[in-house]
Protein backbone atom coordinates (compact mmCIF):
# COMPACT_ATOMS: atom_id res chain seq x y z
CA UNK A 1 0.00 0.00 0.00
CA UNK A 2 1.20 3.55 -0.37
CA UNK A 3 0.30 6.46 1.80
CA UNK A 4 1.21 10.46 1.86
CA UNK A 5 1.47 11.79 5.59
CA UNK A 6 1.34 15.37 6.37
CA UNK A 7 4.18 16.33 8.13
CA UNK A 8 2.35 19.52 10.14
CA UNK A 9 -0.89 17.93 10.69
CA UNK A 10 -0.07 14.21 10.39
CA UNK A 11 -3.18 13.55 8.20
CA UNK A 12 -2.33 10.33 6.35
CA UNK A 13 -4.14 9.59 2.78
CA UNK A 14 -3.72 6.19 1.52
CA UNK A 15 -3.35 5.76 -2.07
CA UNK A 16 -6.08 2.98 -3.29
CA UNK A 17 -4.44 -0.17 -4.79
CA UNK A 18 -7.43 -0.63 -7.57
CA UNK A 19 -7.40 0.57 -10.65
CA UNK A 20 -9.55 2.82 -11.91
CA UNK A 21 -13.23 2.13 -12.89
CA UNK A 22 -12.90 2.87 -16.63
CA UNK A 23 -9.48 0.88 -16.86
CA UNK A 24 -10.83 -2.00 -15.06
CA UNK A 25 -13.86 -1.93 -17.67
CA UNK A 26 -11.90 -2.58 -20.11
CA UNK A 27 -10.44 -5.63 -18.62
CA UNK A 28 -7.24 -4.64 -17.13
CA UNK A 29 -5.70 -6.27 -14.11
CA UNK A 30 -3.39 -5.62 -11.82
CA UNK A 31 -1.50 -8.75 -12.04
CA UNK A 32 -0.66 -7.74 -15.33
CA UNK A 33 1.11 -4.54 -14.32
CA UNK A 34 4.84 -3.92 -12.44
CA UNK A 35 5.05 -1.91 -8.75
CA UNK A 36 3.49 1.83 -10.03
CA UNK A 37 5.12 4.80 -9.64
CA UNK A 38 3.73 7.95 -8.41
CA UNK A 39 4.43 11.68 -8.96
CA UNK A 40 2.72 14.06 -6.36
CA UNK A 41 1.97 18.03 -6.52
CA UNK A 42 -0.28 20.87 -5.17
CA UNK A 43 -2.06 22.55 -8.48
CA UNK A 44 -1.10 26.38 -7.66
CA UNK A 45 -4.40 28.11 -8.89
CA UNK A 46 -6.68 26.03 -6.91
CA UNK A 47 -4.18 24.28 -4.05
CA UNK A 48 -5.93 20.88 -4.94
CA UNK A 49 -3.22 18.24 -3.91
CA UNK A 50 -2.97 15.67 -6.81
CA UNK A 51 -1.41 11.99 -7.56
CA UNK A 52 -0.02 11.05 -11.18
CA UNK A 53 0.08 7.24 -10.90
CA UNK A 54 2.19 5.32 -13.79
CA UNK A 55 1.89 1.25 -13.68
CA UNK A 56 4.29 0.18 -16.57
CA UNK A 57 2.88 -3.16 -18.53
CA UNK A 58 4.83 -6.44 -17.75
CA UNK A 59 4.69 -9.43 -20.18
CA UNK A 60 3.12 -12.38 -18.75
CA UNK A 61 6.33 -14.63 -17.94
CA UNK A 62 4.69 -17.92 -20.45
CA UNK A 63 4.60 -14.56 -23.67
CA UNK A 64 1.17 -14.84 -23.69
CA UNK A 65 -1.72 -12.41 -24.61
CA UNK A 66 -0.92 -8.41 -24.12
CA UNK A 67 0.81 -7.78 -27.12
CA UNK A 68 -1.01 -4.52 -27.79
CA UNK A 69 -1.41 -3.54 -24.05
CA UNK A 70 0.21 0.34 -22.91
CA UNK A 71 1.40 0.93 -19.47
CA UNK A 72 -1.27 2.61 -17.79
CA UNK A 73 -1.84 6.19 -16.01
CA UNK A 74 -3.98 7.27 -13.59
CA UNK A 75 -4.39 10.65 -12.18
CA UNK A 76 -6.89 11.62 -8.30
CA UNK A 77 -7.31 14.22 -6.35
CA UNK A 78 -6.87 13.44 -2.87
CA UNK A 79 -10.16 13.94 -0.68
CA UNK A 80 -12.38 12.12 1.20
CA UNK A 81 -13.80 10.54 -2.02
CA UNK A 82 -10.31 9.74 -3.57
CA UNK A 83 -10.47 7.55 -6.48
CA UNK A 84 -8.14 7.29 -9.42
CA UNK A 85 -9.20 8.29 -13.03
CA UNK A 86 -8.21 6.71 -16.14
CA UNK A 87 -5.69 9.37 -18.36
CA UNK A 88 -4.47 8.92 -21.69
CA UNK A 89 -1.04 7.93 -22.45
CA UNK A 90 1.93 10.83 -23.05
CA UNK A 91 2.83 11.56 -26.81
CA UNK A 92 6.34 9.88 -26.11
CA UNK A 93 7.85 7.44 -24.07
CA UNK A 94 10.10 8.39 -20.85
CA UNK A 95 12.34 6.78 -18.86
CA UNK A 96 11.55 5.12 -15.53
CA UNK A 97 13.65 6.14 -13.60
CA UNK A 98 13.49 7.78 -9.73
CA UNK A 99 15.86 10.56 -10.96
CA UNK A 100 14.55 11.24 -14.25
CA UNK A 101 11.07 12.24 -13.38
CA UNK A 102 10.27 15.33 -11.06
CA UNK A 103 7.51 17.53 -10.10
CA UNK A 104 7.43 21.11 -10.34
CA UNK A 105 4.91 23.96 -9.81
CA UNK A 106 2.31 21.56 -10.18
CA UNK A 107 3.32 20.23 -13.47
CA UNK A 108 4.85 16.36 -13.80
CA UNK A 109 7.93 16.43 -15.63
CA UNK A 110 9.93 13.35 -17.44
CA UNK A 111 13.00 12.81 -19.50
CA UNK A 112 11.89 10.84 -22.90
CA UNK A 113 13.88 7.74 -23.96
CA UNK A 114 14.48 9.61 -27.27
CA UNK A 115 16.17 12.38 -25.53
CA UNK A 116 18.33 9.98 -23.18
CA UNK A 117 19.74 8.15 -25.62
CA UNK A 118 20.38 10.99 -27.87
CA UNK A 119 22.65 12.71 -24.76
CA UNK A 120 24.50 9.44 -24.26
CA UNK A 121 25.30 8.44 -27.94
CA UNK A 122 26.24 12.36 -28.47
CA UNK A 123 23.68 12.19 -31.41
CA UNK A 124 21.98 15.22 -32.85
CA UNK A 125 19.45 17.49 -30.56
CA UNK A 126 16.07 15.72 -29.89
CA UNK A 127 13.05 18.07 -30.23
CA UNK A 128 11.11 16.28 -27.43
CA UNK A 129 13.24 16.26 -24.28
CA UNK A 130 11.23 16.69 -21.64
CA UNK A 131 7.52 14.71 -21.55
CA UNK A 132 5.17 16.79 -19.40
CA UNK A 133 1.93 16.45 -17.42
CA UNK A 134 -0.61 19.55 -16.27
CA UNK A 135 -2.12 18.39 -13.24
CA UNK A 136 -4.56 21.18 -12.80
CA UNK A 137 -5.79 20.46 -16.22
CA UNK A 138 -4.76 16.63 -16.38
CA UNK A 139 -3.62 16.35 -19.51
CA UNK A 140 -0.42 16.17 -21.14
CA UNK A 141 1.36 19.47 -22.73
CA UNK A 142 3.53 19.52 -25.48
CA UNK A 143 7.02 18.23 -24.73
CA UNK A 144 9.42 21.13 -24.11
CA UNK A 145 13.18 20.95 -26.58
CA UNK A 146 16.44 20.25 -24.62
CA UNK A 147 19.49 23.21 -24.64
CA UNK A 148 21.38 23.35 -27.75
CA UNK A 149 24.92 21.46 -28.01
CA UNK A 150 24.05 19.01 -25.16
CA UNK A 151 25.36 15.91 -26.87
CA UNK A 152 28.36 14.68 -25.21
CA UNK A 153 30.39 18.33 -25.71
CA UNK A 154 33.39 18.14 -23.44
CA UNK A 155 32.33 15.38 -21.37
CA UNK A 156 34.05 12.59 -22.89
CA UNK A 157 32.00 9.59 -21.48
CA UNK A 158 28.00 11.10 -20.28
CA UNK A 159 27.09 8.63 -17.71
CA UNK A 160 24.40 10.64 -16.37
CA UNK A 161 21.47 12.71 -17.76
CA UNK A 162 18.56 13.34 -15.09
CA UNK A 163 16.04 16.02 -13.69
CA UNK A 164 15.89 17.56 -10.53
CA UNK A 165 13.65 20.49 -8.87
CA UNK A 166 16.38 23.14 -7.82
CA UNK A 167 14.74 26.51 -6.61
CA UNK A 168 11.56 26.08 -7.92
CA UNK A 169 13.10 25.46 -11.32
CA UNK A 170 13.19 22.43 -13.50
CA UNK A 171 16.92 21.78 -13.98
CA UNK A 172 18.68 18.82 -16.53
CA UNK A 173 21.76 17.18 -14.98
CA UNK A 174 24.31 16.12 -17.46
CA UNK A 175 27.51 14.87 -16.18
CA UNK A 176 30.42 12.19 -17.02
CA UNK A 177 33.11 11.19 -14.16
CA UNK A 178 34.77 14.47 -13.98
CA UNK A 179 32.06 16.95 -14.33
CA UNK A 180 28.42 18.10 -13.86
CA UNK A 181 26.81 20.33 -15.80
CA UNK A 182 23.09 22.25 -14.00
CA UNK A 183 21.22 23.18 -16.81
CA UNK A 184 18.25 25.76 -15.58
CA UNK A 185 14.69 25.81 -18.08
CA UNK A 186 13.97 29.68 -18.89
CA UNK A 187 11.32 29.27 -21.26
CA UNK A 188 9.29 26.71 -21.26
CA UNK A 189 7.66 27.28 -24.76
CA UNK A 190 11.38 28.41 -26.35
CA UNK A 191 12.95 25.40 -24.96
CA UNK A 192 15.89 27.70 -23.30
CA UNK A 193 17.72 26.64 -20.66
CA UNK A 194 20.87 28.12 -19.32
CA UNK A 195 23.93 26.41 -17.72
CA UNK A 196 24.29 28.00 -14.34
CA UNK A 197 26.71 25.27 -13.06
CA UNK A 198 29.29 23.21 -13.82
CA UNK A 199 30.30 21.08 -10.76
CA UNK A 200 33.88 19.79 -10.83
CA UNK A 201 34.27 16.15 -9.48
CA UNK A 202 36.89 14.98 -8.34
CA UNK A 203 36.34 11.23 -8.64
CA UNK A 204 37.76 10.46 -11.88
CA UNK A 205 37.21 6.39 -11.34
CA UNK A 206 33.89 6.68 -10.33
CA UNK A 207 30.97 6.40 -12.37
CA UNK A 208 27.75 7.00 -10.64
CA UNK A 209 25.75 9.56 -10.92
CA UNK A 210 25.14 12.48 -8.53
CA UNK A 211 21.89 14.24 -7.79
CA UNK A 212 21.42 18.03 -6.87
CA UNK A 213 18.88 18.16 -4.12
CA UNK A 214 19.10 22.00 -3.13
CA UNK A 215 21.36 24.80 -3.95
CA UNK A 216 21.65 27.29 -0.60
CA UNK A 217 21.68 30.58 0.32
CA UNK A 218 25.38 31.11 -0.14
CA UNK A 219 25.80 28.98 -3.34
CA UNK A 220 26.50 25.94 -2.41
CA UNK A 221 24.79 22.72 -3.57
CA UNK A 222 23.29 19.82 -1.35
CA UNK A 223 24.14 16.80 -3.60
CA UNK A 224 23.50 12.36 -3.27
CA UNK A 225 25.52 9.77 -4.40
CA UNK A 226 22.52 7.13 -3.59
CA UNK A 227 24.95 3.91 -4.54
CA UNK A 228 27.77 4.91 -2.56
CA UNK A 229 25.24 6.39 0.86
CA UNK A 230 27.26 9.28 0.20
CA UNK A 231 25.51 12.78 0.95
CA UNK A 232 27.91 15.94 0.61
CA UNK A 233 28.03 19.90 -0.10
CA UNK A 234 30.15 21.21 -2.70
CA UNK A 235 31.43 24.53 -2.86
CA UNK A 236 31.72 26.48 -6.20
CA UNK A 237 33.81 28.82 -4.95
CA UNK A 238 36.47 26.39 -4.18
CA UNK A 239 35.37 23.50 -6.55
CA UNK A 240 35.71 21.19 -3.30
CA UNK A 241 33.36 19.11 -1.52
CA UNK A 242 32.46 18.53 2.24
CA UNK A 243 30.89 14.91 3.60
CA UNK A 244 27.58 15.74 5.56
CA UNK A 245 26.86 11.68 6.67
CA UNK A 246 26.97 8.18 4.85
CA UNK A 247 23.71 7.09 4.24
CA UNK A 248 22.18 3.34 4.10
CA UNK A 249 22.35 2.03 1.31
CA UNK A 250 18.43 1.47 0.33
CA UNK A 251 18.02 5.03 2.06
CA UNK A 252 16.13 7.77 -0.11
CA UNK A 253 16.35 10.90 -0.06
CA UNK A 254 14.40 14.08 -0.72
CA UNK A 255 13.81 17.77 0.06
CA UNK A 256 11.08 19.38 2.38
CA UNK A 257 10.82 22.96 1.95
CA UNK A 258 7.78 23.55 4.28
CA UNK A 259 7.80 24.41 8.26
CA UNK A 260 7.30 21.23 10.57
CA UNK A 261 6.18 23.44 13.08
CA UNK A 262 1.92 23.11 13.68
CA UNK A 263 -0.38 25.46 12.88
CA UNK A 264 -0.63 26.51 16.81
CA UNK A 265 2.96 26.64 16.87
CA UNK A 266 3.64 23.51 18.50
CA UNK A 267 6.76 21.74 17.77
Amino acid sequence: SFRLLHPVSGAVHNLSDRLAPEQAARGFSLRDYGEPVYMFGQVAGTGELKVLRMLPFRQRLDGSGGGDRDDLFEVCTLSSSARWRGMQGPPRSFVWNEWTRVVVGGVVYCLSVAAYFAVVNRRADEQGWIVRFDLEAEEWRPSIKGPRGLNGGRNLYTNQVTLANLHGSLVIVHGSSRIMDLWFLKDSEEGLWAKQYSVQIERSGHLSPMHPLLVLEDGRIVTVIRSMGLLQIYDPRTSTFASLMMLRHSSRVSVHTGSFLSLHGEN
